[in-house]
């Protein structure tokens, strides 16, 4: 799993501003889900340290992270979150790099935040396993994909074992912009089908780094119980 080579955390930081939540106004279109995911990449490359947290992110960099074969699909995922006010590009200088010229994302958080996302084989595979859950992924993926950033914020790192995650499934739900009702619980259902997921008397725990490397193992035990 890559941190994006961020460095550990020290101190009080939170997730609180990186929430999506209804700020993308959803109106369940397709660029909405991309942008949701194209969000929690474009702040895993963001240092969390930094007061304006600018990324030289390019589109190529946010669709492979995110396992996302489209670059139009990326290019309409960064419209859409600028035009909901989460995002703003500008054109910056970057003294000392082979192109010291180009475009700066600059998500708009209020607070230092660290976001770790599952490196590009893990989303990779992930997808895979999602598309052979659902015809349509991108919304299983997005919620995978914010269960596993809980989770390495809760531990300040990947996590190595199971983690519990604080809150309900009602926040988690508007961690990752979500709509409630039975897509959204068939998706809860899938997760823990998947052993990505579990929730003892109530609690939520999410699966250990080494679990989202074998979501395809796991579908097949899935499967193997028909």
């Amino acid at each position: 799993m890559s941190d994006h080579t961020q460095p550990t955390a020290t101190g009080l930081h939170s997730l609180a501003s990186a929430i999506i939540g209804a700020r993308l106004n959803l109106d369940q279109q397709r660029s909405d889900e991309a942008a949701k995911l194209i969000w929690f990449v474009i702040l895993s490359h963001t240092p969390w340290e930094s007061l304006t947290r600018p990324t030289w992110a390019t589109d190529t960099t946010l669709a492979n992270d995110a396992g996302m074969k489209g670059l139009r699909d990326v290019e309409r995922a960064v419209a859409r979150l600028r035009t909901s006010d989460m995002l703003t590009t500008t054109i910056g200088h970057r003294p000392g790099a082979r192109r010291p010229t180009g475009r700066v994302l600059c998500p708009r958080i209020g607070a230092p935040v660290k976001v770790l996302i599952p490196d590009r084989g893990s989303m990779a595979n992930l997808w895979i396993t999602c598309r052979e859950v659902q015809s349509r992924p991108a919304p299983m993926v997005t919620l995978a994909v914010g269960l596993y950033v809980l989770a390495c914020h809760e531990v300040g790192h990947r996590p190595e074992g199971w983690t519990r995650i604080p809150g309900t499934m009602s926040d988690v739900r508007r961690f990752v912009g979500a709509r409630k009702g039975h897509a959204w619980t068939r998706r809860i259902r899938d997760m823990e089908a998947l052993g990505l997921l579990g929730r003892p008397d109530g609690e939520i725990w999410v699966a250990p780094a080494i679990a989202w490397d074998q979501t395809a193992r796991a579908l097949a035990r899935v499967r193997a119980r028909g």
